[in-house]
Protein backbone atom coordinates (compact mmCIF):
# COMPACT_ATOMS: atom_id res chain seq x y z
CA UNK A 1 0.00 0.00 0.00
CA UNK A 2 1.39 3.20 -0.86
CA UNK A 3 1.49 6.47 1.40
CA UNK A 4 -2.14 8.25 1.85
CA UNK A 5 -1.26 11.48 -0.39
CA UNK A 6 -1.69 13.57 2.58
CA UNK A 7 1.11 12.23 4.64
CA UNK A 8 4.58 13.25 3.77
CA UNK A 9 6.67 10.01 2.98
CA UNK A 10 9.93 9.75 5.29
CA UNK A 11 13.22 11.07 2.99
CA UNK A 12 16.43 9.47 3.34
CA UNK A 13 19.30 12.03 3.84
CA UNK A 14 21.06 10.17 1.24
CA UNK A 15 18.66 10.46 -1.66
CA UNK A 16 20.18 13.65 -3.42
CA UNK A 17 22.68 10.97 -4.10
CA UNK A 18 21.06 8.59 -6.28
CA UNK A 19 17.63 10.16 -6.79
CA UNK A 20 18.82 11.47 -10.21
CA UNK A 21 19.42 7.64 -11.34
CA UNK A 22 15.94 7.80 -12.29
CA UNK A 23 14.34 5.21 -9.48
CA UNK A 24 11.64 2.87 -10.21
CA UNK A 25 9.61 3.78 -7.00
CA UNK A 26 7.07 1.67 -4.83
CA UNK A 27 5.96 1.04 -1.84
CA UNK A 28 7.46 -1.26 1.23
CA UNK A 29 4.17 -1.01 4.15
CA UNK A 30 3.86 2.79 4.14
CA UNK A 31 7.28 4.05 2.87
CA UNK A 32 8.38 5.16 -0.36
CA UNK A 33 11.21 3.49 -1.55
CA UNK A 34 13.33 2.86 -4.66
CA UNK A 35 12.71 -0.51 -6.15
CA UNK A 36 15.48 -0.08 -8.44
CA UNK A 37 17.60 2.01 -10.88
CA UNK A 38 16.29 0.81 -14.37
CA UNK A 39 17.67 -2.70 -14.23
CA UNK A 40 16.43 -4.92 -11.82
CA UNK A 41 18.22 -8.29 -13.28
CA UNK A 42 21.39 -6.40 -13.70
CA UNK A 43 21.20 -5.81 -9.51
CA UNK A 44 19.82 -8.68 -8.24
CA UNK A 45 23.22 -10.08 -10.08
CA UNK A 46 25.07 -7.32 -8.39
CA UNK A 47 23.91 -8.41 -4.61
CA UNK A 48 26.55 -11.25 -5.44
CA UNK A 49 29.09 -9.45 -6.61
CA UNK A 50 29.33 -5.81 -5.03
CA UNK A 51 26.21 -3.20 -4.55
CA UNK A 52 25.24 -0.50 -2.61
CA UNK A 53 21.62 0.13 -0.83
CA UNK A 54 20.48 2.79 1.05
CA UNK A 55 18.00 1.42 3.82
CA UNK A 56 17.62 4.88 5.64
CA UNK A 57 14.22 5.35 5.45
CA UNK A 58 13.30 2.44 7.75
CA UNK A 59 12.00 2.93 10.94
CA UNK A 60 14.78 3.25 14.37
CA UNK A 61 14.20 4.39 17.55
CA UNK A 62 16.80 4.46 20.67
CA UNK A 63 16.09 3.46 24.14
CA UNK A 64 18.13 4.12 27.45
CA UNK A 65 18.08 3.68 30.72
CA UNK A 66 19.07 1.74 34.09
CA UNK A 67 16.03 -0.23 33.44
CA UNK A 68 15.98 -0.42 29.75
CA UNK A 69 17.07 -3.85 29.34
CA UNK A 70 14.45 -5.47 31.57
CA UNK A 71 12.04 -2.99 29.91
CA UNK A 72 12.18 -3.91 26.44
CA UNK A 73 12.05 -7.92 27.30
CA UNK A 74 8.68 -7.20 28.93
CA UNK A 75 7.36 -6.05 25.18
CA UNK A 76 9.10 -9.31 24.49
CA UNK A 77 11.92 -7.98 22.19
CA UNK A 78 15.07 -9.85 22.27
CA UNK A 79 18.01 -8.08 24.15
CA UNK A 80 21.18 -8.93 23.20
CA UNK A 81 23.45 -10.19 27.11
CA UNK A 82 26.66 -7.87 26.19
CA UNK A 83 27.78 -4.80 25.33
CA UNK A 84 27.73 -4.57 21.24
CA UNK A 85 25.94 -7.65 20.90
CA UNK A 86 22.62 -7.64 17.81
CA UNK A 87 20.15 -9.99 17.33
CA UNK A 88 18.04 -9.81 14.31
CA UNK A 89 14.79 -11.47 12.81
CA UNK A 90 12.48 -10.80 10.08
CA UNK A 91 9.78 -10.42 12.42
CA UNK A 92 11.42 -7.76 14.56
CA UNK A 93 14.79 -6.02 12.80
CA UNK A 94 17.55 -5.21 14.48
CA UNK A 95 18.07 -4.77 18.11
CA UNK A 96 21.75 -3.56 19.06
CA UNK A 97 23.00 -2.91 22.56
CA UNK A 98 25.27 0.26 22.53
CA UNK A 99 25.85 0.44 26.72
CA UNK A 100 24.75 -1.81 29.52
CA UNK A 101 21.66 0.50 29.40
CA UNK A 102 21.25 1.68 25.78
CA UNK A 103 19.58 0.10 22.50
CA UNK A 104 19.30 0.80 19.42
CA UNK A 105 16.13 -0.57 17.44
CA UNK A 106 16.00 -0.62 13.29
CA UNK A 107 12.98 -2.04 11.67
CA UNK A 108 13.46 -4.87 9.23
CA UNK A 109 13.42 -4.20 5.51
CA UNK A 110 9.94 -5.70 5.34
CA UNK A 111 8.27 -8.16 8.18
CA UNK A 112 6.72 -11.73 6.91
CA UNK A 113 3.76 -11.52 9.54
CA UNK A 114 1.15 -9.31 10.76
CA UNK A 115 2.82 -8.63 14.01
CA UNK A 116 4.13 -5.11 14.93
CA UNK A 117 7.92 -5.54 14.56
CA UNK A 118 9.73 -4.01 17.95
CA UNK A 119 10.51 -0.75 16.74
CA UNK A 120 6.93 -0.33 16.51
CA UNK A 121 5.84 -2.04 19.77
CA UNK A 122 8.59 0.33 21.56
CA UNK A 123 7.79 3.05 19.87
CA UNK A 124 3.91 2.73 21.34
CA UNK A 125 4.72 1.74 24.72
CA UNK A 126 7.51 4.72 25.07
CA UNK A 127 4.30 7.41 23.98
CA UNK A 128 2.81 5.60 27.01
CA UNK A 129 5.50 5.81 29.66
CA UNK A 130 5.65 9.49 28.71
CA UNK A 131 2.07 10.47 29.09
CA UNK A 132 1.93 8.53 32.51
CA UNK A 133 5.05 10.19 33.41
CA UNK A 134 7.45 7.22 34.18
CA UNK A 135 10.92 7.74 33.95
CA UNK A 136 12.61 4.52 33.92
CA UNK A 137 13.14 4.49 30.52
CA UNK A 138 13.92 7.61 27.62
CA UNK A 139 13.68 7.43 24.17
CA UNK A 140 16.69 8.74 21.98
CA UNK A 141 16.04 9.98 18.84
CA UNK A 142 17.61 7.99 15.84
CA UNK A 143 17.50 9.27 12.23
CA UNK A 144 21.17 7.27 11.15
CA UNK A 145 21.84 7.34 7.78
CA UNK A 146 22.33 3.14 7.25
CA UNK A 147 23.90 1.87 4.25
CA UNK A 148 23.97 -1.94 3.19
CA UNK A 149 27.76 -2.68 1.32
CA UNK A 150 27.39 -6.71 -0.05
CA UNK A 151 28.77 -8.84 -2.06
CA UNK A 152 32.28 -11.21 -2.26
CA UNK A 153 34.00 -7.85 -3.09
CA UNK A 154 32.54 -5.85 -0.37
CA UNK A 155 35.85 -6.03 1.82
CA UNK A 156 37.83 -4.20 -0.78
CA UNK A 157 36.20 -1.36 0.05
CA UNK A 158 36.56 -1.75 4.10
CA UNK A 159 40.00 -2.12 3.00
CA UNK A 160 40.07 1.36 1.52
CA UNK A 161 38.06 3.25 4.00
CA UNK A 162 37.70 1.39 7.88
CA UNK A 163 40.36 1.30 9.95
CA UNK A 164 38.89 -1.54 11.58
CA UNK A 165 40.45 -5.16 11.25
CA UNK A 166 37.32 -7.25 10.32
CA UNK A 167 37.93 -10.97 10.09
CA UNK A 168 35.11 -12.83 8.58
CA UNK A 169 36.55 -16.46 8.67
CA UNK A 170 40.23 -16.48 7.92
CA UNK A 171 40.36 -13.18 6.19
CA UNK A 172 41.24 -10.20 8.15
CA UNK A 173 39.58 -7.04 6.67
CA UNK A 174 40.24 -3.32 7.12
CA UNK A 175 43.00 -0.83 6.27
CA UNK A 176 46.56 -1.04 7.85
CA UNK A 177 45.86 -4.63 8.44
CA UNK A 178 48.72 -6.89 9.80
CA UNK A 179 47.59 -10.76 8.46
CA UNK A 180 50.75 -12.42 11.50
CA UNK A 181 49.19 -10.67 13.70
CA UNK A 182 46.99 -13.47 15.34
CA UNK A 183 43.31 -11.35 16.18
CA UNK A 184 40.21 -13.14 17.68
CA UNK A 185 37.32 -14.07 15.24
CA UNK A 186 34.77 -10.85 15.08
CA UNK A 187 31.65 -12.16 15.76
CA UNK A 188 28.69 -11.92 14.00
CA UNK A 189 26.53 -10.78 16.71
CA UNK A 190 28.29 -7.51 17.09
CA UNK A 191 28.54 -3.96 16.19
CA UNK A 192 31.41 -2.31 16.03
CA UNK A 193 31.95 1.53 15.95
CA UNK A 194 34.66 2.65 14.22
CA UNK A 195 35.54 5.69 11.83
CA UNK A 196 34.62 4.76 7.94
CA UNK A 197 36.21 7.52 5.27
CA UNK A 198 36.90 9.55 7.97
CA UNK A 199 33.57 9.68 9.68
CA UNK A 200 32.34 7.82 12.96
CA UNK A 201 30.22 5.14 12.25
CA UNK A 202 29.06 1.43 13.30
CA UNK A 203 29.50 -1.06 11.46
CA UNK A 204 28.05 -4.79 11.02
CA UNK A 205 29.30 -7.91 9.28
CA UNK A 206 27.14 -10.59 8.05
CA UNK A 207 25.98 -13.03 6.09
CA UNK A 208 22.90 -11.17 3.23
CA UNK A 209 19.86 -13.64 3.27
CA UNK A 210 17.92 -11.71 0.80
CA UNK A 211 16.93 -14.25 -1.99
CA UNK A 212 18.33 -17.31 -3.22
CA UNK A 213 20.71 -16.00 -5.41
CA UNK A 214 22.41 -13.57 -2.47
CA UNK A 215 22.08 -16.28 0.39
CA UNK A 216 25.14 -16.16 2.70
CA UNK A 217 26.90 -13.75 0.53
CA UNK A 218 29.08 -10.88 2.67
CA UNK A 219 27.50 -8.02 3.99
CA UNK A 220 27.90 -4.99 5.70
CA UNK A 221 25.51 -2.59 7.87
CA UNK A 222 27.08 1.00 8.07
CA UNK A 223 25.62 3.62 10.08
CA UNK A 224 26.15 7.13 10.48
CA UNK A 225 24.67 10.47 11.50
CA UNK A 226 22.48 11.82 9.00
CA UNK A 227 25.20 15.05 8.42
CA UNK A 228 27.96 12.79 7.42
CA UNK A 229 25.24 9.70 5.17
CA UNK A 230 25.19 11.99 2.11
CA UNK A 231 29.29 12.16 1.77
CA UNK A 232 29.89 8.65 3.05
CA UNK A 233 27.18 7.58 0.25
CA UNK A 234 28.92 9.27 -2.50
CA UNK A 235 32.50 8.08 -0.94
CA UNK A 236 31.50 4.47 -1.23
CA UNK A 237 29.96 4.96 -4.44
CA UNK A 238 32.92 5.94 -6.04
CA UNK A 239 35.01 3.02 -4.77
CA UNK A 240 32.23 0.50 -5.30
CA UNK A 241 32.21 1.70 -9.03
CA UNK A 242 36.39 1.68 -9.29
CA UNK A 243 35.35 -2.12 -8.31
CA UNK A 244 32.81 -2.80 -10.77
CA UNK A 245 29.80 -2.57 -8.41
CA UNK A 246 26.84 -0.24 -8.38
CA UNK A 247 23.54 1.17 -6.14
CA UNK A 248 21.05 -1.45 -6.18
CA UNK A 249 17.35 -0.50 -4.86
CA UNK A 250 15.25 -2.43 -2.57
CA UNK A 251 14.03 -4.98 -5.16
CA UNK A 252 16.35 -7.46 -4.91
CA UNK A 253 16.51 -7.30 -0.97
CA UNK A 254 12.92 -7.97 -0.38
CA UNK A 255 9.47 -8.55 -2.82
CA UNK A 256 7.69 -5.42 -2.88
CA UNK A 257 5.09 -3.94 -5.54
CA UNK A 258 5.84 -1.04 -7.66
CA UNK A 259 3.94 1.61 -7.83
CA UNK A 260 1.47 1.78 -11.44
Amino acid sequence: MSPSASTPSPRSPLQSGWESLDPTWGSIGSLRVPLDFGDPDGEAARLSRLALADLSILPKVGVKGQRAAQWLESLSVNVPERVYGCHDSDRDGLVARLDVGEFFLEAPVASTGQEKSAVERVSTALAKETESGVTNVYRVERQDASLLLCGKEAHKVLEQTCGYHFRMGNQQIGKNKEPSEPRAKQSSRDVVLTRVAGVSATVRALDLVAGDRSRGVPAFRVWTSPCYGLYLWKVISEIVRDLGGGPVGLRGLVNTNGEG
